[in-house]
């Protein structure tokens, strides 16, 4: 292929991204050295941008008094969830914009199938020992109890293009390591995690049912979904 053409798709990557265009210049069109070099330079600008972006948020935090030890937002299970240090900072930073808010899950299930939602957990500072207590989900149809739902926890997830690389074909982020929630857990300084609470809704009543999830750490309930 052309090096040139390749060199320019990289730099308009590289805007999108960042919003700024890289010191690296584009390339002729058979120059391999030139593009091998380009790619390095490319890379070296984009982790000093990462670096950047993650000094940015920890002075964010820094910043905030009163900051709870947890932070929580819904997530749609089609988006791709990012574990470089670039993108675990921008997950923290909409969990900051989004801090104070109520969190609701809404699920729809048809009867006797398994739903669930997604949600991220967010810690400003290393935080261990957080645990999930989930309430009876009471309705017009009687009562679901803890035992027909459970939250799990996602070690990483494949998103699409990671998945296309790897010779296979996917539509929606995969997940490659998913765990049941047993006990309680535990969160670096910046780190993000993607749950799922899912809901079995196997010999209940129809009806609309209502309940809540409380998220606890350092000894006291941090969020209630």
């Amino acid at each position: 292929g052309s090096f040139a053409k390749g060199s320019l798709r990289e730099i308009e990557v590289f805007v999108r991204k960042y919003g700024t265009t890289p010191a690296a210049q584009p390339v002729k069109r058979n120059d391999e050295r030139g593009y091998i070099a380009f790619l390095a330079a490319l890379d070296a600008e984009r982790a000093a941008k990462d670096a950047e972006r993650v000094t940015k948020i920890a002075a964010r935090i820094a910043a905030i008094d009163g900051l709870p030890p947890l932070l929580a937002q819904a997530w749609d299970p089609d988006d791709n969830f990012g574990e470089t240090p670039a993108a675990q900072a921008d997950i923290l930073e909409k969990a900051l914009d989004g801090n104070g808010r109520d969190l609701p899950l809404a699920f729809v299930s048809a009867i006797n199938e398994t739903t669930h939602r997604s949600f991220v957990l967010s810690a400003p500072k290393a935080v261990a020992d957080v645990t999930f207590g989930i309430s009876d989900l009471k309705g017009e149809g009687g009562v679901l109890s803890p035992s027909q739902l459970h939250v799990a926890r996602f070690a990483f997830l494949h998103t699409p293009s990671d998945m296309q690389k790897d010779g296979r074909t996917v539509t929606l982020p995969y997940p490659e390591i998913v765990e049941r929630v047993r006990g309680p857990q535990a969160f670096k300084a910046g780190e993000s995690s993607l749950f799922r609470l899912y809901v079995d809704t196997r010999n209940v009543k129809p009806g609309a049912y209502a309940g809540e999830m409380t998220i606890g750490a350092a000894g006291r309930t941090v969020k209630r979904l």
